[in-house]
């Protein structure tokens, strides 16, 4: 079934052979470009390909034409409105979201090491707690001294996403990262 509805509540449905869209009219006319004029006196468009375009209340249905031009062009552009909507919805982040998210893997990532070294080690804040005591207990053994490093890099490299432009928070991945202290 391949149908246009303008519906009495300001909604527009859209069916194609295997699509469908539903949104308001005013994000239809956002999303697609096309301006659906109701007709005054009417709250209902109803345009099915093989069966016509009718108008109607609650009262009437009244048959307008076996064809709607329009109608054909909003079908046919289904794809492509229902792309603009997902981009309306889901707009791309921004590049303060971005160093956020990098820095969180970035933290991650240094935790993941820094277990590999200290199992008991959990959390990025544990590790910088105890980081400012070793020396004051003593020679730190291999593993504490590899931990330290990797956070120590870590809490650089966060500092350096905090002013990376976005081409360089997209390009940086910290899983990959090949400056990463012994591990």
């Amino acid at each position: 079934m391949q149908k246009v509805h303008y519906h009495p509540d300001a909604k527009i449905t859209i069916e194609s052979s295997s699509k469908l869209y539903q949104d308001t009219v005013l994000n239809f006319e956002t999303d697609s470009g096309e301006v659906i004029v109701l007709p005054t006196g009417y709250d209902q468009i109803y345009y099915e390909v093989g069966k016509g375009l009718f108008y109607s209340t609650q009262e009437t249905r009244d048959y307008i034409a076996a064809t709607w031009v329009q109608g054909d062009v909003i079908i046919a552009n289904i794809t492509s409105t229902i792309s603009a909507k997902y981009s309306r919805e889901n707009p791309p982040l921004t590049l303060a979201e971005k160093r956020i998210l990098k820095i969180a893997a970035t933290k991650e990532e240094g935790c993941i090491r820094i277990q590999a070294q200290l199992p008991d080690i959990d959390t990025f804040q544990e590790i910088a707690f105890v980081a400012t005591f070793w020396n004051m207990w003593g020679t730190p053994n291999v593993a504490q001294t590899n931990a330290k490093d990797i956070y120590i890099y870590a809490k650089t490299k966060i500092a350096e996403i905090k002013t990376m432009t976005e081409i360089q928070v997209d390009a940086y991945d910290p899983a990959t990262d090949p400056l990463w202290p012994a591990s």
